[in-house]
């Protein structure tokens, strides 16, 4: 699987990851909120901090997933089926973390570092065995070895407790983050030159214009749900909050009489 100067624009599959990616943007939105403004959640204080770096930390876990799988396309061909399935893959996986975004941090911690662990480790390991006797297999052989290190601090760190959690989680990231910028390196197998590395920009820009894009029209989407409730007395609610929020909904007794709206739990 050659590398391609010119990778073209990008494909519907690329339009529904990031899709997914931009709802993703919504639940750690919603997050971050909550550990503002609700009563016993942080809205005063020191608490408030915390809760805003373990909101950060999902949020730079979620970013490293979307930027290797778009690095990855803007290298390769994403016509390539290996590519394709690359893709599926950290789609899936993604989009089992964004169900657990709202728990990460209590019942849902190993969900969510499993499904990031297999979304970082299923890239390099597939490239390392499509690529063959490539120039850039000894790269993926060090991103593999690198994410399957880090991986036992994601598992590890979702057995214990909450600051246990956040602190093997942290260094995960770090040295994920570290090892990127420097290369890849890995003790006896060297490292690479980010120089030389061939990415296809055209490609790349493109995807984080449709990123922004699609982001824009769901901020558009959401603010329109928005004026309509507030203004014209619809209950039909936002789907970021739909999607967040779905106890508000289930517990609301039925209003029977027009322009009354649902009382809420």
């Amino acid at each position: 699987m050659p590398t391609v100067r010119d990778p073209g624009r990008a494909t519907f599959l690329e339009l529904f990851f990031d899709l997914v990616y931009v709802f993703a943007l919504t639940r750690i939105s919603a997050r971050a909120f909550e550990d503002l403004t609700e009563p016993g959640g942080g809205a005063h204080g020191w608490s408030a901090v915390t809760g805003g770096g373990k909101t950060l930390l999902l949020l730079l876990a979620l970013w490293s997933v979307w930027q290797g799988t778009a690095w990855t396309t803007s290298r390769y061909d994403p016509q390539h089926a290996w590519l394709q399935g690359i893709v599926i893959t950290a789609l899936v996986a993604s989009m089992v973390m964004e169900v657990a975004i709202p728990e990460a941090f209590t019942m849902t911690g190993l969900m969510f570092a499993a499904a990031y662990v297999v979304a970082q480790l299923s890239r390099p390991l597939t490239l390392l065995i499509a690529l063959g006797p490539h120039k850039y297999r000894r790269l993926k052989l060090r991103m593999t070895l690198t994410f399957a290190a880090t991986g036992v601090l994601w598992i590890v760190g979702a057995l214990l407790p909450v600051n246990g959690r956040v602190s093997l989680w942290t260094a995960a990231l770090l040295i994920e983050y570290l090892a990127a910028r420097f290369g890849w390196p890995v003790p006896g197998l060297g490292r690479s030159t980010i120089s030389r590395w061939d990415i296809a920009g055209e490609h790349l820009a493109d995807r984080h214009q449709q990123f922004f894009l699609v982001a824009l029209g769901e901020t558009i989407l959401v603010a329109g749900f928005a004026y309509s409730r507030d203004h014209t007395g619809s209950r039909t609610p936002a789907p970021s909050r739909w999607r967040w929020r779905p106890r508000s909904c289930c517990g609301a007794s039925t209003s029977s009489g027009p322009g009354r709206s649902s009382p809420r739990r």
